[in-house]
């Protein structure tokens, strides 16, 4: 990657080039290229310190969003190493703060420093509330061998009365809620202001060194006069090597597109390090799209994704299924909620595993699942009762094999939703034909008339 970066010709070799073409102007030359050279050393120095310091601001935030995952995780599962690898990085690692002390060796009295400050400001006001609603899960899981740090937080009487469902819930608002999001905002403007910050003042930074080196040149040139070759040369590789890549670069960054790496070396340095930033930012917004379409328990498609294709296909005929777990609600009551989100992770991937790859399944609300599946073939539809029985088959086998977890079973309803038939109304047919199993005391699947009535016909 550094050999990469460093690629191009760097203006220091047009400079000597030129020196050689005279002389008799030998010392002169050799002077005002010692000059120069200690300009783009400048400019070397000052884009590793924006190298560095760039990656410092990045840590901070990839360190916030480590203690985030963290402070969820233990909200969540009551995983006691997710709060210890928290305090570890909170109380030892302490990235954060050597990303902060990193910055100010070189920005110390800049908006840069002022930015990150306010980024490490945030996370820290974040850092409390995590501490506070994974104090509250502790109480949730019942567990007394948690960090110090976490076990000696006291909670307000308010808090302390609430039962362990209410203590969960709120524990999960804290570290999923608008409060805690708006502060999450923070972070991420504070840390894009603070590139940002950190673009401007380097590029000044820069263009002051540049200045010095013209100042150089323009030296140079008198001396040289006469030299009109080698005016144009450095006329000619100012423009192909710095202007012209730094319009486009320009041109580039107005159109919010990644940087095509041209020019010299110096310029192609720049244009790596915000193309690295390019594609960290494009990828946090492909995590976040990801995260709004699918459910986060089982990684299938969630009831805003249903909703969308819904719409998206509102003339599209497909089999559709509702499946329902049986008897759930007694399976959280007797052997607690994480067994209950084991069960429906089991579900989720069963019926992911158990349709075609451009079928799609989703988690629509608690234990009830929906299958939309596009041949809409009678071999297709001959092959649904099938599957579906299996299903319910391949939980007997995993009980049997592993006793530990739940005998689970399934209700299905299941219709054929024609091109002229909303996808309300297929709910409600399906939903009925699922009513019927569910009175039948589940574990089967129930077609509604239309469905059994055109396999009839194909038999």
């Amino acid at each position: 990657m550094e050999k990469k970066l460093h690629r191009g010709v760097p203006l220091a070799l047009i400079y000597s080039i030129l020196t050689v073409a005279s002389l008799l102007l030998t010392i002169t030359v050799f002077i005002t290229t010692g000059i120069s050279q200690s300009g783009f050393d400048k400019i070397e120095r000052l884009t590793d310190q924006y190298i560095h310091c760039a990656s410092d601001v990045l840590q901070l935030d990839e360190t916030s969003d480590y203690l985030t995952s963290r402070s969820r995780e233990f909200v969540a599962t009551g995983n006691k190493v997710a709060a210890a690898r928290y305090v570890t990085e909170v109380k030892e690692s302490m990235s954060r703060e050597r990303a902060l002390e990193n910055v100010r060796l070189y920005f110390a009295d800049t908006i840069v420093y002022t930015d990150l400050t306010n980024a490490l400001n945030f996370s820290n006001e974040l850092a409390e509330r995590e501490y506070y609603a994974m104090r509250l899960a502790a109480d949730y899981y019942g567990l007394e061998d948690i960090p110090g740090t976490i076990k000696g937080i006291e909670l307000t009487a308010e808090d302390a009365s609430k039962t362990v469902d209410e203590k969960r819930s709120y524990a999960i608002e804290m570290v999923y809620g608008d409060d805690y999001l708006n502060l999450k905002k923070k972070i991420d403007d504070s840390v894009s202001a603070c590139l940002e910050d950190l673009i401007n003042i380097t590029e000044t930074r820069k263009k002051s060194a540049s200045d010095s080196i013209n100042q150089t040149v323009i030296f140079h040139n008198i001396v040289l006069g006469t030299l009109l070759i080698s005016m144009v040369a450095s006329a000619l590789s100012t423009w192909f090597l710095a202007l012209r890549p730094l319009r486009r670069t320009k041109e580039c960054i107005d159109e919010n597109l990644p940087i095509k790496v041209r020019g010299s070396s110096e310029i192609r340095y720049v244009a790596a390090a915000y193309n690295h930033m390019y594609e960290e930012n494009k990828r946090q917004k492909d995590i976040l799209e990801y995260e709004v379409s699918h459910d986060i328990l089982t990684g299938i498609s969630n009831r805003h994704d249903y909703v969308d294709t819904c719409n998206r296909l509102a003339d599209q005929e497909v089999l559709f299924i509702i499946a329902d777990i049986d008897r759930f609600k007694s399976i959280n009551d007797t052997l607690g909620h994480a067994m209950g989100d084991a069960v429906i992770s089991e579900v989720a991937r069963r019926l992911r595993e158990s349709f075609l790859n451009h079928d799609k399944v989703f988690r629509i609300g608690g234990d009830e699942f929906v299958v939309m599946v596009f041949d809409c073939s009678e071999k297709r539809k001959a092959e649904i009762k099938g599957i579906l029985i299996g299903l319910n088959n391949a939980f007997v086998d995993v009980h049997n094999r592993q006793p530990s977890f739940p005998l689970v079973s399934l209700s299905f309803g299941v219709t054929h939703k024609r091109k002229a038939v909303t996808f309300e109304a297929a709910y409600r047919n399906a939903d009925k034909a699922l009513y019927a199993v569910k009175e039948r005391g589940g574990c089967d699947a129930n077609f509604d008339a239309q469905f059994t009535a055109s396999l009839k016909k194909a038999a």
